[in-house]
């Protein structure tokens, strides 16, 4: 149940966008479309919508269920045996550190990515 309201939350969400997108894309001056091709709008505008709808529809998702599962397997480890929670849990933090660095440096990678495609 909870998965089909995230998706009806995520698509209500992505319909209103695709519209604000449209109707910013119609404000635009005829000059910007002179200098910028029009399948390049349309596939930038495309590509980014389809991007936040798959963060918006399961992202949200996956952070809820993930957290859940961690926080209830560290308390059934911690009600069998508090030692061996604790020994588990000393990868935690260099497991977060490192899912933070590789975060940082995809994100500027993806946006490297993402300027070398508006360049085109």
């Amino acid at each position: 149940m909870q998965v089909k309201t995230a998706v009806a939350i995520g698509h209500g969400a992505m319909e209103d966008l695709r519209l604000a997108v449209f109707e910013h894309i119609q404000r635009l001056s005829l000059s910007y479309f002179d200098k910028t091709h029009q399948g390049r709008i349309i596939a930038r505008a495309d590509t980014d919508i389809e991007t936040l709808d798959r963060l918006l529809t399961w992202g949200a998702n996956q952070v809820l269920s993930s957290g859940l599962t961690l926080a209830g397997a560290l308390a059934l480890m911690l009600q069998y045996d508090w030692r061996l929670c604790l020994a588990t849990s000393v990868v935690l933090p260099p497991l977060w550190l490192a899912t933070r660095l590789f975060h940082t440096h995809g994100m500027k990678a993806y946006r490297r990515l993402r300027e070398e495609f508006v360049r085109q």
